[in-house]
């Protein structure tokens, strides 16, 4: 737009020149319509963005990490034809400090809707914004820039991809605690002191699970099945950091994808446990406690709309508020696995784990530090801290 008002202004400077030195009147009607016409286009100009609406639309509301989804940009015309509209899309994540603008260009038919789609990948989990930013239109001598009001935003759940247990994960033993006095209703065990179903004998069942009485009784052979000790004193802490760059990004949606894989892996062994994070809007800890799937995906959800921080803010809360004695405790977490040990000072005897989410993936192994064990994650190995966690 800067050269052509240079090239225009140097055309009305010429034509007036003309005019000094050789007066007449076709030069000077001809200055005059240089003169008038940028005129006349601004105010064309402005009834043509009096008589636009932009609307903005996605395909889907949530959607899966790295899944694809089309966004339209429509744009109703109630005047002439627009040669070209330009629209600004800002693609961001709400707990990013980055953002990516895409620029379209639109030709609007007159006094219709014109529709452009465009394709929407989802390289990152959490909640994605997407906003018109900024949207003008040139007027036909292209000297002048007018803004159309446009201030919509929409946004994307970004759902984390599901990392299933392996089948010896799942089945590991469950050992049963002082105190513990909840099973499952769901599924059979390895607790004999408990019976959960009492079927007839079939092919690889056990001579100790016979129920001799039964089957004496009943003249063919009955077994029991043992019951499965499910625990309710698990907590999952999750810490949210800032995320200034993409390897920043990508920890965090390791850390979304750790912890929807845990409590999935809970559940599916069917534990009630609860989920703890920390809250930048109201300064402090959140707790919700998972009981089923459905529970489990609400729990991420709300995890995913809370903004980062700096620290270790949701483990020193809870240590601070909560009686942690006898708990099993584990922290989702990223970054340098030494920051979080002297917020474990309080932790008392209660057993944590700490899942790090770390840029270093040669750090495969765990150690130990009394009751607080460490495990370095990368997203290429859930699955294996899962069987080593867990």
């Amino acid at each position: 737009m800067g050269v052509q008002r240079v090239l225009y202004a140097g055309i009305v400077t010429f034509v007036f020149l003309v005019n000094v030195f050789f007066v007449e009147r076709q030069p000077l009607v001809l200055l005059l319509v240089l003169l008038i016409l940028p005129l006349v286009t601004f105010v064309i100009a402005l009834c043509m963005v009096h008589g636009l609406q932009i609307q903005t639309e996605v395909s889907e509301k949530t959607m899966l990490k790295g899944d694809t989804a089309s966004f339209f940009i429509k744009v109703k015309n109630t005047f002439l034809p627009v040669p070209g509209i330009h629209v600004h899309l800002y693609f961001q994540y709400h707990n990013c400090s980055y953002y990516e603008m895409k620029e379209f260009c639109i030709y609007a038919r007159a006094m219709d809707t014109t529709s452009l789609q465009g394709k929407l990948k989802a390289g990152n989990c959490g909640r994605l914004s997407i906003r018109v930013g900024e949207a003008y239109l040139y007027d036909f001598l292209h000297l002048w820039k007018i803004k159309i009001p446009s201030q919509q935003q929409f946004e994307v759940m970004v759902q984390p991809k599901l990392t299933e247990p392996d089948y010896n994960t799942l089945h590991k033993l469950n050992y049963v605690e002082d105190g513990m006095d909840n099973y499952s209703q769901n599924r059979s065990g390895n607790d004999p002191s408990e019976i959960y179903d009492i079927r007839e004998y079939g092919s690889g069942d056990r001579m100790n699970q016979i129920h001799w009485k039964l089957s004496a009784r009943m003249e063919e052979l009955y077994v029991k099945e043992p019951g499965l000790p499910v625990s309710d004193t698990q907590v999952i802490l999750v810490e949210l950091k800032n995320c200034d760059t993409q390897e920043q990004k990508d920890q965090l949606d390791t850390v979304y994808e750790l912890l929807y894989a845990a409590g999935n892996l809970e559940c599916l062994r069917e534990n009630i446990f609860d989920i703890c994070f920390y809250s930048s809007q109201t300064q402090e800890l959140k707790k919700v406690q998972v009981m089923s799937p459905q529970t489990l995906g609400a729990a991420l959800e709300l995890v995913m709309r809370e903004e980062g921080y700096d620290g270790e803010r949701v483990i020193e809360t809870y240590l601070d508020t909560e009686y942690i004695q006898g708990q099993k405790i584990y922290v989702i977490r990223s970054g340098e696995p030494d920051e979080i040990l002297p917020a474990l000072d309080g932790a008392g005897e209660a057993v944590i784990t700490v899942l790090n989410v770390s840029p270093d993936h040669e750090q495969q192994e765990f150690y130990r530090d009394g009751a607080i064990r460490c495990i370095w994650v990368d997203d290429q190995n859930i699955e294996a801290c899962m069987r080593q966690a867990f």
